[in-house]
């Protein structure tokens, strides 16, 4: 089968990380048996030996070394540049599945209507209580400001209709962990937009899909598993600061005004919860509550700044 001539391409960036990334090509090539596919691995940071026991391993696999800094964005968006299929299967290193994705979710989304763009499975999150069968719209302006305080405004009946439906049905806003979209509706966007670092590339792709009158669905009988779904690491002391300058680039937009307020929010909230982890250390330290704290102190010296969230991952990453 030449790669010219095949119905989906999967694209997968891996972090130096083959305990993840060889079970997952073993839950695709396992499970995919109707639908011709290529694989597109981003081999990132990778050491010799993890490169050449993939290359031994997968010889069918494309692989595009990358030992720069980049994000989510940036990295998937050098193999999608790369690739043939009519369909692209945006798939994190961290998953494993044994229901047929591929032959599935493709025979979904070529029954449904043409304005359908994206469509994705159940995410089951490891320990975590509830899996993942959509998202609604993403929050308001003044929504995001609440939950900066931990405040839930209630959501409308429309937007929870988006989740946690049964078989096929309309969601709103995806994952970027997994998904199956038209590569000509992907490439036209210009794929993901790349002044995101560490999310919410995902919503802000979807949610710019949704304006334009396309749809998002989710097959909920077709289960996946995202093992580092509730993980928390050392590496969040780049990653969430990253994260958070992100999300107000999507929710402020341009507004001077939006960025003033969230920012006195966020000082407020983040000076108050720096000073009880403090407290909270003086009488017991864990190495969570540690990396908590350096997180939390690593976006406050941020916020204020004008840099990106590639600038703000580069500045805290492996200190």
């Amino acid at each position: 089968m030449s790669e010219n001539n095949c119905e989906v391409s999967v694209v997968i960036v891996c972090m130096n990380n083959t305990g993840y990334l060889f079970p997952c090509l073993d839950s695709l090539y396992s499970t995919t048996k109707k639908r011709t596919f290529e694989t597109i691995v981003v081999a990132y940071m990778f050491s010799k030996d993890n490169l050449t026991a993939l290359k031994d391993k997968y010889p069918q696999v494309t692989i595009i070394e990358n030992n720069e800094i980049k994000g989510f964005s940036e990295n998937n968006n050098l193999a999608l540049r790369l690739a043939h299929g009519k369909y692209a299967l945006v798939l994190n290193d961290d998953t494993y599945f044994t229901d047929a994705l591929i032959d599935t979710l493709v025979d979904d989304i070529e029954k449904l209507p043409q304005d359908v763009a994206i469509i994705s499975p159940t995410i089951e999150h490891i320990n975590l209580k509830k899996n993942a069968k959509g998202k609604m719209p993403m929050d308001s302006y003044w929504r995001y400001i609440g939950s900066i305080f931990r405040i839930n405004f209630p959501r409308s009946k429309k937007d929870l209709s988006y989740i946690n439906g049964n078989g096929i049905f309309q969601t709103y806003n995806i994952s970027g962990c997994v998904f199956l979209i038209k590569m000509n509706i992907f490439r036209d966007e210009g794929f993901f937009d790349e002044q995101y670092f560490f999310g919410p590339e995902d919503i802000a792709l979807s949610t710019r899909l949704n304006k334009k009158g396309y749809k998002c669905y989710v097959d909920s009988d077709v289960k996946i598993t995202h093992l580092q779904g509730a993980t928390f690491g050392k590496t969040s002391v780049a990653t969430y600061p990253a994260a958070v300058m992100g999300r107000l680039i999507l929710i402020c937009g341009n507004s001077l005004l939006k960025w003033f307020v969230a920012r006195c929010c966020y000082t407020l909230v983040l000076t108050l919860t720096i000073a009880v982890y403090s407290l909270i250390e003086f009488f017991k330290k864990t190495e969570m509550q540690t990396i908590k704290k350096i997180r939390y102190k690593n976006l406050l010296s941020v916020l204020w700044t004008s840099k990106t969230p590639k600038d703000v991952f580069t500045m805290f990453y492996g200190k």
